[in-house]
């Protein structure tokens, strides 16, 4: 199991989310921010049997939105390998 407490805003050398030109890629073209995340090839192939939970509890809708973009992405490379997805606002319980 890996618990995450982030709101997964990317600030690498590979992506800057916080860059107004990468935020409009995301919204507009997510499948790009995808493939950018996918040619790293930092994931191992095979996650099967892990449980990823992203817990984040966004400020305000602005932030919800660019974190719920993110989470998307994330989601999706992570199911791809077999991994289950949980997302979640807080740490009071998992519901695992």
């Amino acid at each position: 199991m890996l618990i995450c407490f982030s709101n997964l805003f990317e600030n690498s050398t590979f992506l800057n989310v916080y860059a107004r030109n990468t935020r409009n890629l995301l919204y507009k073209n997510p499948e790009e921010i995808k493939k950018i995340f996918q040619n790293t090839h930092l994931l191992p192939d095979h996650l099967n049997g892990i449980t990823t939970v992203f817990v984040y509890q966004p400020k305000n809708r602005e932030d919800d939105q660019l974190f719920n973009a993110m989470v998307e992405i994330y989601k999706s490379l992570l199911k791809e390998g077999g991994s289950n997805v949980i997302i979640q606002a807080n740490n009071t319980y998992y519901s695992l």
